[in-house]
C-alpha cells in the first residue's frame, strides 16, 4: 500500500546547514535532514532490519533459503536486481565471528569502542576478506563491492557499513584532507576490493571519533547514511 505524504513535515531550508563553520552543527543538522527528508526509506529500512532480527531467532532447517530471500530483499531496496550467491557464501554469512565482542544497547548500537576493537583482531579481518572475496566472485555475479557491503550491512549492521561514492569520498577526504573532496572516487577491482574497504573502514573509525559523533547522538552503525547525505549537501557529484 503506498505511503501517505505526512504534510506536517517540518519545512527546513537545508542549504543553511552548510554555511555555518561549526562541523558539530552540520553533523547535526544533516543527520536530521536524513531523519527528515527520507521517511520512505527509513520505513523500508526498519521492515527489513526487523525480518533479519526474527530470522536470526530461529534455529530450523529453512534458514539457509529464508537468508537468500532475505538477500535479495537487500539488494532490491540498494538496485531493484537479484543476484547469485552459492551455498559457501551463504554459511559464511552468519558466522558468529562478526558479531563477536559486539553487544548493541537496547537501540541496536554498538559503541564505537566494540566496533574498532573487532577491526583491530586479525582474524577477524582475514575471515571478512575470505567471505569478501567470495562474494565478489565469480565476475557478473550481480554482485559489487558497495553491494556487498550493503548485505554484509544489513546482516550486520555495527561492524560493516555500506560503501558508495557518497560516503566514501566524505570518510577519505576527511582523512587526507591534501585533496578537494570532489578528488576522490571509489574505484578497485576484485583484487584490491578488501584494501579498498579495510581502508575505508579504518576511515569511518577514526572519521567517528575525530568529529565526536558520539556525543552528537549519531550510532557508528548509521553513519554511512550521514556521510551520504552530507556529501550531497556539500554539492559533489556522482559519476557512473
Amino acid at each position: 500500500m503506498a505511503q501517505k505524504k505526512n504534510n506536517d513535515s517540518p519545512k527546513v531550508d537545508y542549504k543553511e546547514f552548510m554555511t555555518d563553520k561549526d562541523p558539530k552543527k552540520d553533523i547535526l543538522d544533516c543527520w536530521k535532514y536524513y531523519l527528515i527528508g527520507s521517511n520512505k526509506q527509513i520505513d523500508v529500512t526498519e521492515i527489513l532490519e526487523e525480518r533479519i532480527s526474527e530470522f536470526t531467532k530461529r534455529e530450523d532447517s529453512e534458514k539457509r533459503n529464508e537468508l537468500l530471500d532475505i538477500i535479495n530483499q537487500i539488494v532490491l531496496w540498494k538496485v531493484h536486481r537479484a543476484v547469485s550467491i552459492n551455498d559457501s557464501v551463504l554459511s559464511k554469512l552468519m558466522d558468529p565471528i562478526f558479531d563477536e565482542g559486539i553487544s548493541p544497547d537496547n537501540s541496536g548500537a554498538a559503541s564505537i569502542e566494540e566496533i574498532d576493537a573487532w577491526w583491530k583482531k586479525k582474524e577477524n579481518k582475514l575471515f571478512a576478506e575470505s567471505v569478501l572475496k567470495e562474494m565478489l566472485n565469480p565476475p557478473g555475479n550481480g554482485i559489487r563491492l558497495p553491494m556487498a557491503s550493503t548485505i554484509l550491512h544489513f546482516l550486520h549492521p555495527n561492524t560493516f557499513l555500506i560503501i558508495d561514492q557518497r560516503s566514501y569520498r566524505v570518510a577519505t577526504s576527511s582523512c587526507n584532507p591534501n585533496k578537494e573532496p570532489s578528488h576522490y572516487e571509489l574505484t578497485y577491482t576484485n583484487d584490491n576490493a578488501w584494501d579498498i574497504y579495510l581502508e575505508y573502514m579504518n576511515n569511518c573509525i577514526k572519521y567517528y571519533r575525530e568529529n565526536n559523533l558520539k556525543e552528537a547522538k549519531i550510532p557508528f552503525r548509521e553513519l554511512d547514511r550521514y556521510t551520504y547525505q552530507l556529501d550531497k549537501e556539500i554539492g559533489n557529484k556522482v559519476s557512473y
